[in-house]
């Protein structure tokens, strides 16, 4: 037993170091397939990625990514892996870094960030929402975005794809400046856009545009606060003017389209409203007292319509450019009526005029009777014809 022991021994001792060898080999080799693993692996689940390093805690995550990048890769090792990328950004983003004194002079001249410091009186500081800690990002220096295409410089954050995302800043070449929350090199959430011009925006931003709540404020005084989309007013919003007049309804690409207009003496206008002017039906009410209600066309009282002026009296009827026009009546009181055709402000054409218990029927030429007949209103009443009402905006 004891030769046959010995004899063997050498034969075990072979085997257990071959075995152990395959393995290590073995182990060796899947550590390169993970440390050699594509970026587009990462690029094709980018979703999950961003998923990853927004909840870093989240296993199940963890293991969606690792399985589909078809390898069982431990946290750390994804870590190095993320890291690694970053790493190749930080590198690609130094020849494009500002020096201090170049990113200063640039400042001094930027006009939208002299803008953004009077605003900030106004409204305060900038606070960025929503709120994101972001794990795997590089915050950057003051770098050029492209300087092969212009100055556009940018300072924030990147991801491992170089995109921007997080809080960061954008001054433009032109002048103007963007400070909010990116996401996929794009504003989303509350932002600030402070143009060359003097105008800018603060408000919601959805993928780089306007959108849902925001206040513009133009370099002339006027305002406007209240629904966007995609960069222009829709829904309901509010103008408030320099002059102190103001504008509150609904907007549709940008043009106001419905509401109340009113203005800094009190006239104010009530209506349906088409490329900035009247249009369609609404009603003017002026200071003095005057009221129109009816048709509009371009700005002007233009169809049928009714005109009640400052002693009482009121047209019903047609209008042309603002003036009686076609058929109507105008009456005084109770007892003085004029029922017939109009033209130019003025009776013309055939009329029925009533006072007290008199009926005239007659033919008007520029607002003068010039033919015409008399009878008791105990006869003619009954045949009198109905009345289109309407006056002019004088």
């Amino acid at each position: 037993m004891g030769n046959n022991s010995s004899c063997c021994q050498p034969k075990e001792n072979s085997t257990q170091i071959k075995i152990a060898q395959k393995k290590i080999e073995n182990e060796n080799q899947n550590e390169k397939k993970d440390r050699f693993l594509k970026i587009s692996h990462f690029q094709e689940n980018s979703k999950l990625i961003t998923e990853y390093y927004n909840k870093p805690n989240n296993i199940n995550k963890i293991i969606k990514i690792q399985s589909i990048i078809k390898g069982k890769i431990s946290r750390s090792k994804l870590q190095k892996q993320l890291s690694f990328y970053l790493n190749l950004i930080i590198f690609e983003l130094e020849s494009n870094i500002i020096d201090e004194n170049t990113f200063k002079t640039i400042l001094l001249n930027n006009k939208g960030e002299k803008l953004s410091k009077i605003v900030e009186k106004k409204y305060g500081k900038y606070i960025p929402e929503p709120k994101i800690k972001l794990k795997y990002t590089y915050k950057s220096p003051p770098v050029y975005i492209n300087k092969s295409i212009n100055k556009d410089i940018y300072i924030g954050s990147y991801d491992i794809y170089k995109n921007f995302i997080g809080y960061g800043i954008i001054y433009k070449e032109d002048g103007s400046k963007i400070e909010g929350i990116f996401f996929n090199n794009k504003l989303n959430g509350n932002g600030r856009f402070f143009m060359s011009n003097g105008d800018y925006y603060i408000g919601n931003f959805i993928n780089g545009t306007a959108n849902g709540k925001g206040t513009f404020v133009h370099s002339n005084g006027n305002i406007y606060i209240g629904n966007w989309l995609n960069d222009k007013k829709e829904g309901e919003g509010e103008e408030i003017y320099i002059d102190k007049s103001h504008f509150k309804g609904l907007f549709k690409n940008n043009n106001k389209i419905l509401g109340k207009l009113i203005w800094n003496d009190g006239s104010y206008y009530k209506g349906e409203i088409k490329n900035d002017k009247f249009n369609g039906k609404g009603e003017y009410f002026w200071k003095e007292g005057r009221y129109y209600k009816g048709n509009w066309v371009n700005g002007e009282i233009e169809g049928k319509g009714i005109f009640t002026y400052l002693d009482g009296s009121y047209y019903e009827g047609e209008f042309h450019k603002g003036l009686r026009n076609g058929f109507g009546k105008y009456v005084w009181d109770k007892n003085k009526i004029y029922e017939g055709f109009w033209i130019n402000g003025k009776q013309h054409g055939n009329g029925v005029y009533i006072k007290n218990d008199k009926i005239i029927k007659g033919i008007w030429i520029n607002g003068k009777l010039k033919n015409f007949n008399t009878a008791d209103t105990s006869v003619n009443k009954n045949n009198k014809s109905q009345i289109n009402l309407s006056k002019s905006c004088q």
